[in-house]
């Protein structure tokens, strides 16, 4: 009995030991680098991450635990610059080839918001969102009615401004060059 008790501890004691001299234990990862470089090339070309997951025989709650590790925490980021580069370079070809590009730039401007959205066209798009999301609250529907009116009075206040600066400019140019 005395030698069940102590062997116990023991067992213990050889795990915490192999956990410090940095052996794992358990299945090894399928997070190999060429795997993941097989996602992220199918995400630049275009394919959701259930898609991109699904081609390459990952589960997509797989592929959000690696993204959650510490040697994997760039993996979203290499991702997007990816797929930013995939896009720049086929609007670029587009361009010289005297084809419409703005498909291009509409899916760059709807993907990455933050960085190729009009800004003058965000405030609106935020409040149109907001309005998705009402259900019946009056007083939030009111609420949500006035910054709508703000926005378009701040929109069109923008606008005017811009348009008298050129104006403005238009008259510096004409009368400089009369003299």
């Amino acid at each position: 009995m005395e030698q069940n008790a102590s062997a116990k501890p023991h067992k213990r004691r050889a795990k915490s030991t192999t956990r410090k001299a940095g052996i794992k234990l358990g299945r090894p990862t399928k997070a190999t680098p060429e795997l993941l470089q097989a996602i992220l090339d199918d995400l630049a070309r275009g394919l959701t991450r259930e898609q991109a997951c699904a081609i390459n025989g990952v589960s997509r709650s797989n592929f959000s635990l690696w993204e959650l590790r510490p040697e994997f925490e760039d993996l979203r980021a290499r991702a997007q610059a990816a797929r930013i580069l995939a896009l720049m370079e086929r609007k670029q070809q587009y361009a010289e080839a005297h084809l419409d590009w703005k498909s291009v730039a509409w899916d760059l401007e709807r993907t990455f918001k933050d960085q190729f959205a009009d800004p003058n066209k965000a405030p609106a798009l935020q409040v149109n969102q907001m309005f998705n999301h009402l259900h019946g609250n009056q007083a939030e529907l009111e609420e949500a009615r006035k910054r709508l009116d703000e926005t378009k009075a701040l929109q069109l206040g923008r606008k005017a401004a811009s348009e008298q600066s050129v104006q403005e400019a238009q008259g510096a140019d004409n009368s400089s060059g009369m003299s």
